[in-house]
C-alpha cells in the first residue's frame, strides 16, 4: 500500500462586505438616476391607467343603458307599445334642466328630464339598483343634476338619495314641451299625451336615456353615452344646448 500524506485544509480569509456607499454599493448619482427613471415611468403610466379607468367606467355605463333598454322594451310589450307618461312623483323646482324651454303648464316647474318618475314605472322591469347610475358621475355633477328621490330604494353610489344619474327624454316621457328650436327653425309638437313606439319618427336618433348632459361638458371624455329608441347604446360628443331629438323630429 502506498503512503497517503495527510490532507491540509486551506482556509480562505473572509472577505469583508463593503460599507453602503463604498466600493460595490450605490453612489448618490446612481440613486438619483434610478429615482429619475422611476419618476419618468410613473409620469408615463399614470395617464394610461387613468384612461383605462375611464374606459372601464364608460363600458359599465353602456352596459347599464343596454339593460335599461331591455327594461323599456319589456314595458312596451306589456303596455301595447305605449311609453310611460306623466309618471310621478315630479321633482321641482328645476333651476337648470328646463331653462329656456316652453311648457304646456307654466306653473309646472318640475325637472322633466328627471329619470326618477320613469324609474318608478319601470320598477318591475329593471330590478338591479345599480343600472340606474353611471359610475363616472362625480359628486359635483351629482349635486347639479336636480334628480328626485324614490321611497324604499338604497342610497345612490355617492351616498345620496338620487333615484338615477341618467336623464330621461322629456319629449318622450312627459311630452309637455309644445315646441323647440332646431337649427334655427321652430319645430311644433304634433300632439300631446302618451307617445307610442310607432310615433317615433327616427328611433335610431331619439335618445331615451342619456348621461347627465352637464351643460355640454359630458362625463365620458367630453361626451355622453345614450340609449336610443331602437335599442342601441353608444357614445357621442357633448355640445352645449338642447340636442335631444324630439319624438316627432327626423
Amino acid at each position: 500500500m502506498g503512503y497517503n500524506p495527510p490532507v491540509q485544509s486551506v482556509v480562505q480569509p473572509c472577505r469583508r462586505l463593503p460599507p453602503w456607499g463604498g466600493a460595490g454599493g450605490f453612489t448618490l448619482v446612481e440613486l438619483l438616476t434610478v429615482v429619475a427613471i422611476l419618476s419618468i415611468l410613473a409620469a408615463l403610466l399614470l395617464p394610461v391607467a387613468g384612461r383605462a379607468r375611464q374606459a372601464a367606467r364608460q363600458s359599465a355605463c353602456l352596459s347599464n343603458l343596454r339593460q335599461l333598454g331591455l327594461a323599456v322594451q319589456g314595458y312596451l310589450d306589456d303596455h301595447r307599445g305605449v311609453y310611460p307618461w306623466q309618471s310621478g312623483p315630479l321633482f321641482g323646482p328645476s333651476r337648470v334642466a328646463d331653462v329656456g324651454l316652453a311648457r304646456d303648464d307654466p306653473s309646472d316647474r318640475s325637472n322633466r328630464w328627471d329619470a326618477a318618475p320613469v324609474r318608478a314605472s319601470l320598477a318591475g322591469y329593471a330590478r338591479d339598483h345599480g343600472v340606474w347610475y353611471c359610475p363616472a358621475i362625480s359628486p359635483v355633477a351629482a349635486g347639479r343634476m336636480e334628480t328626485g328621490a324614490l321611497p324604499a330604494i338604497p342610497p345612490d353610489p355617492l351616498g345620496g338619495d338620487s333615484a338615477s344619474f341618467y336623464q330621461a327624454n322629456a319629449f318622450l316621457f312627459v311630452n309637455t314641451i309644445p315646441h323647440l328650436t332646431v337649427q334655427g327653425r321652430s319645430s311644433i309638437r304634433p300632439r300631446t299625451g302618451p307617445v307610442r313606439q310607432s310615433d317615433i319618427a327616427a328611433p335610431e336618433r331619439l335618445r331615451v336615456f342619456q348621461d347627465f348632459w352637464d351643460q355640454g361638458r359630458g362625463v365620458h371624455s367630453g361626451g355622453i353615452n345614450a340609449l336610443r329608441a331602437d335599442g342601441s347604446a353608444a357614445w357621442q360628443r357633448a355640445v352645449p344646448g338642447v340636442t335631444v331629438v324630439a319624438w316627432w323630429e327626423r
